[in-house]
């Protein structure tokens, strides 16, 4: 089936400029920034960023009823996916540590 697009007018301006200059289209169909920061950045950006905000310790936190048996239950749900599928390649699961 042949489609009919209607032409488009694009600004002069984008026809001379690459708009998206900072990124680029990888060979993975992923955009991709032209100049990525540095380890040095990284490491600074981290800091400055993750210890100004840090809390205190987030696993004493009291967590509500309902979330407990929310998080309770994705963990049994997760031992039951893995002990089937050692069942299904002939392993005990009662032999493994799960």
């Amino acid at each position: 089936m042949e489609r009919n697009w209607p032409d488009v007018n694009v600004p002069a301006e984008w026809e001379k400029k690459d708009i998206y200059k900072p990124v680029f289209l990888n060979r993975y169909g992923y955009y991709e920034l032209r100049r990525q920061n540095t380890p040095e950045e990284r490491g600074r950006n981290f800091e400055e960023n993750y210890f100004q905000n840090y809390a205190g310790q987030t696993y004493a936190k009291e967590y509500p009823e309902s979330e407990l048996a929310f998080i309770r239950n994705k963990i049994e749900e997760r031992e039951l996916v893995i002990r089937e599928n050692l069942q299904k390649v002939g392993k005990n699961p009662e032999d493994s540590p799960v």
